[in-house]
């Protein structure tokens, strides 16, 4: 049995699709196997079994003129079902439409079947495939329309509020408990170290189950023991981990990487760092909060 410490990381890799990759692959804990190249081909395998939730750990921002939204983009948005996963808002003077989604949001908006502003999602699809040729398709034929659609980057420095566009991504180490609450806010996005997949007699978890010290109740250290002797003897004798995994209990250390624009995080803090919420996932929030450079007012607290 190893002890460890709660712990919370920022994820900063801006370069299109590292994130992701990294997600990922927390789920099943080879991120050993990251190289210079392998995001790619870990992408369109994601992609093909059907697993994209992992695209909601990076995020696109589109700025349009208002004249352009008004007699494109607000019918095309408002006749999609996916319409509810974007974040849309304008600029002060009204001159400017800017809106943000997460890649998978994207995927499935840019895969709608309808003839029904089908140029304007080929755009978009277009406008996304310079960041990420191996998921959408670009069109050569069509004509991006770049004096009154701006893509990325320098969308967001157009944006004087970028609160509900840019996201923010933490790999957090905690127990079992801390992760079956914090996936309850359902506006974050999340990938999980996966009990089902993860053996834990294998030599690159050290042989051991990792639990949050902190969260062992006093007197259990005997009784930890012998639920990890008994999963070791259980995958010994041929059980699968999705079958072992059944007698961990919840103090066992999980990895979570979670995604969320600010906004998504301060709603978050406002109830975890309550004095009222419960003590690991309170310090978690905390830590996260002074990662984000927010004060207790800046959360309505």
């Amino acid at each position: 049995m190893n002890l460890v410490k709660d712990n919370v990381k920022l994820i900063d890799l801006a370069e299109p699709g590292r994130k992701i990759e990294y997600a990922g692959r927390v789920c099943y804990k080879s991120q050993d196997k990251i190289s210079d190249d392998s995001y790619e081909r870990f992408i369109k395998g994601i992609i093909n079994r059907g697993h994209t939730s992992v695209l909601e750990h990076e995020r696109k921002m589109f700025a349009v003129t208002e004249e352009y939204w008004l007699k494109f983009w607000q019918h095309l948005f408002a006749r999609s079902d996916k319409s509810r996963y974007f974040n849309i808002t304008s600029s002060e003077d009204g001159n400017y439409v800017y809106v943000s989604g997460n890649i998978r949001a994207w995927y499935e908006f840019t895969k709608e079947e309808s003839d029904d502003f089908k140029e304007d999602r080929e755009i978009i699809s277009a406008f996304l495939a310079k960041d990420y040729p191996y998921i959408f398709s670009r069109d050569e034929a069509i004509r991006l329309p770049t004096d009154v659609v701006f893509y990325g980057t320098e969308a967001e420095k157009m944006c004087g509020d970028l609160t509900k566009h840019k996201a923010y991504t933490f790999e957090i180490v905690g127990s079992r408990s801390f992760t079956h609450q914090i996936v309850r806010h359902r506006t974050l996005s999340f990938s999980q170290e996966s009990q089902r997949y993860c053996n834990y007699t294998a030599g690159k978890f050290g042989s051991s189950i990792r639990v949050i010290g902190s969260e062992v109740p006093d007197g259990a250290g005997h009784l930890l023991n012998q639920l990890e002797e008994l999963y070791f003897d259980l995958i010994e004798k041929g059980a699968k981990p999705e079958e072992a995994r059944q007698i961990l209990p919840n103090c066992t250390a999980s990895t979570i990487v979670v995604t969320g624009t600010l906004e998504d995080w301060k709603k978050f803090l406002h109830l975890r760092v309550d004095e009222h919420a419960q003590r690991e996932i309170r310090e978690i929030a905390t830590s996260i909060m002074s990662y984000l450079h927010l004060t207790k007012e800046d959360i309505g607290l």
